[in-house]
């Protein structure tokens, strides 16, 4: 819950510049394999293409988000609980216009290894 909880409220704080004109999406479906994926896409000023493949390290913080508080721990924090659960987070799609990210999880636990 922890995963979805953080990419709703970064879709908030990355968009609001006025709270009551926040306008996020939602979307969750069914994916071969049996997993569940959920998307939230944002309407804030996106992800520069260079640092797309930076956002899940430890402590970036990318130039667009500077403005907004934060450590910088967060993508990468809910992507390792997602690993952790045999899932994953990453960036779907990213645009001037927002970002969308997913996370994706199985139906049942990943069965532990010996």
């Amino acid at each position: 819950m922890f995963v979805v909880a953080y990419l709703v409220t970064a879709a908030v704080v990355t968009t609001a510049s006025e709270p009551t004109l926040t306008n996020i999406s939602t979307r969750a479906f069914v994916q071969t394999g049996d997993n569940v994926v959920i998307g939230v896409r944002d309407h804030g000023p996106g992800i520069a293409h260079e640092e797309r493949t930076r956002v899940f390290d430890k402590y970036y913080r990318g130039s667009t988000g500077s403005a907004a508080r934060g450590t910088g721990l967060g993508l990468a924090i809910a992507r390792e609980i997602a690993r952790a659960h045999g899932g994953e987070v990453w960036l779907e799609a990213s645009s001037p216009e927002g970002s969308e990210f997913c996370l994706s999880l199985p139906f049942a636990p990943a069965e532990a290894s010996s």
